[in-house]
C-alpha cells in the first residue's frame, strides 16, 4: 500500500488544523510502523522557504483516508504540547 503522510499543526485556539502543505509531506510504500503515534512528540523545522512552517508539539490525532485500491492518506495532527498534555494523560499515553 502507498501512504501519503501529511503533517498538520493545530494551534491551541484553532478549530481545525492549518491546511499548509510542506516539504515534509511525503509518500511511504509498505510499512508505516515508524509513523508518529498519538502522544508522540514532533519537532518540525522549516525545510526551506519563508512560508514553510516550523512547529513543536505532540500528535493529537491521526486520520486515515483510504482512497481505494492501494492508496491511503494519513493526516497527522500536531497540537501544542502544553495544551494537549492533559488529553494524552487522560488517554493513558506517554508524551
Amino acid at each position: 500500500m502507498r501512504y501519503t503522510v501529511l503533517l498538520r499543526y493545530q494551534p491551541e485556539e484553532g478549530r481545525r488544523p492549518l491546511d499548509h502543505p510542506t516539504k515534509s509531506d511525503h509518500q511511504v510504500e509498505g510499512d508505516i510502523s515508524l509513523l508518529p503515534n498519538l502522544g508522540d512528540h514532533i519537532h518540525l523545522e522549516s525545510m526551506g522557504g519563508e512560508d514553510e512552517p516550523s512547529f513543536d508539539g505532540i500528535v493529537a490525532e491521526r486520520h486515515f483516508r483510504y482512497r481505494g485500491g492501494d492508496s491511503c492518506e494519513v493526516e497527522i495532527v500536531v497540537g501544542p504540547f502544553h495544551a494537549k498534555a492533559e488529553e494524552v494523560q487522560r488517554l493513558g499515553l506517554r508524551a
